[in-house]
């Protein structure tokens, strides 16, 4: 037989039917908990990942002169490193609010970002029996992408100690 559940309680989800309360922590944390301050935080990141996700799509497009598919995800997600390393510099210098934190790292970069991409032209790669290209390709992208986000980091953050 079905109950009605109780529609009053402070916090209360109703899953499948019966009232089951969940923790303010996990509610938070939740769409059911959701306020004004959390949409403002999905629609900042869901911006910010339409953003980066064009971003990607336009340099996909652009006309370079890049050996293969992979290449242009590489330069992708090494630029990517850079761009994520600098703006935690400056996040580390000024007090910047948290839904514009994430419109930038959270959404434009990973809109921007792909590793789904990248693991899945590494996988076709040695598919093809590519196997020297897969691997220099994985070695560059993983290790330009800790370099880039260095150079992005450090760099961005020497330039801001000088001014």
């Amino acid at each position: 037989t079905y109950n009605q559940p109780e529609i009053s309680g402070e916090g209360s989800a109703y899953v499948l039917r019966e009232r089951c309360p969940l923790p303010a922590r996990v509610r938070e944390r939740t769409l059911i908990g959701c306020g004004m301050s959390s949409l403002l935080h999905i629609g900042a990141v869901a911006l910010g990942g339409a953003c980066g996700s064009l971003a990607r799509y336009w340099l996909a497009n652009m006309h370079l002169s890049l050996p293969g598919k992979f290449c242009h995800t590489a330069l992708v997600n090494i630029t990517g490193c850079l761009l994520i390393g600098a703006v935690c510099a400056c996040l580390g210098r000024w007090e910047l609010s948290r839904v514009l934190r994430d419109f930038m790292l959270v959404g434009c970069l990973g809109g921007y970002t792909t590793y789904s991409t990248f693991s899945l032209d590494a996988m076709q790669l040695m598919q093809q029996g590519r196997w020297h290209i897969a691997i220099l390709y994985v070695v560059v992208t993983v290790v330009g992408g800790l370099c880039a986000c260095a150079i992005g980091f450090f760099g961005t953050d020497k330039i801001l100690k000088c001014v």
